[in-house]
């Protein structure tokens, strides 16, 4: 929408643009104006599920990772998720001990190497992940 101004007052008035041609490869004719609000919908949904804090951003990429590696049934150090993220080792670890603090998961010790330490989600943090893509959200994912 665009304002124009008429006899004193704005009124609006369409614009066509790419919001009203369906996205390239779309099926079905969805509309980028659609696709877009899908998105906002999935993220006011990650922010209503995991909290203002946690919603977006590091935190959201460490959930991401680790939920993979949940499915996958893999075992995660601190080391894999910061390689697996693409963040930052010390902002990687601070979201850690967040996350840890929220009881989204969990971080154990390697009792056989010491400079190790895994990282998993814990049951909340795996049963909020599993609502999120097969329960409340299906078939709207944009990560």
């Amino acid at each position: 929408m665009n304002m124009e101004h008429r006899g004193g007052h704005y009124q609006s008035r369409s614009i066509e643009g790419p919001s009203v041609r369906p996205a390239d490869g779309a099926p079905g004719g969805i509309t980028l104006e659609h696709s877009v609000r899908r998105a906002r919908r999935l993220r006011d949904l990650r922010r209503e599920m995991l909290g203002p804090d946690n919603f977006s951003g590091p935190a959201w990429d460490i959930l991401l990772h680790l939920f993979e590696s949940y499915v996958l049934q893999r075992r995660d150090t601190v080391g894999n998720v910061c390689d697996g993220t693409e963040v930052p080792p010390t902002t990687v670890i601070r979201w850690i001990s967040r996350l840890e603090q929220c009881g989204m998961l969990i971080v154990r010790d390697d009792h056989l190497d010491n400079r190790r330490r895994f990282v998993e989600l814990t049951r909340h943090g795996s049963d909020t992940m599993v609502r999120y893509f097969s329960g409340i959200a299906p078939h709207l994912i944009a990560a």
